[in-house]
């Protein structure tokens, strides 16, 4: 991922829901996929294309999109492989 994008990940992720524009689908759509992650053991970085590409499909190459629906994914996964261990 570019420079630019991460830098603008971390202050967008402290304010998601003022700047990013339908905040709950995005948010509801990286709670579902990081679920189906997490119940298996061991996520892949294959589970991760698996989400940049059905974003891709949702959000119609809209590429800064799919990318905060992947990084939020991962967020979520982390949270609950803790709250699971």
């Amino acid at each position: 991922m570019r420079l630019s994008f991460r830098l603008k990940h971390y202050f967008f992720s402290a304010f998601r829901e003022f700047f990013v524009h339908h905040h709950g689908s995005l948010e509801f759509r990286a709670k579902i996929f990081a679920l189906i992650i997490a119940s298996n053991n061991d996520s892949t970085v294959e589970s991760y294309v698996a989400v940049k590409s059905i974003g891709l499909q949702i959000y119609k190459n809209d590429e800064d999109r799919v990318n905060l629906l992947m990084l939020s994914t991962k967020e979520l996964v982390k949270k609950l492989k803790i709250i699971m261990a």
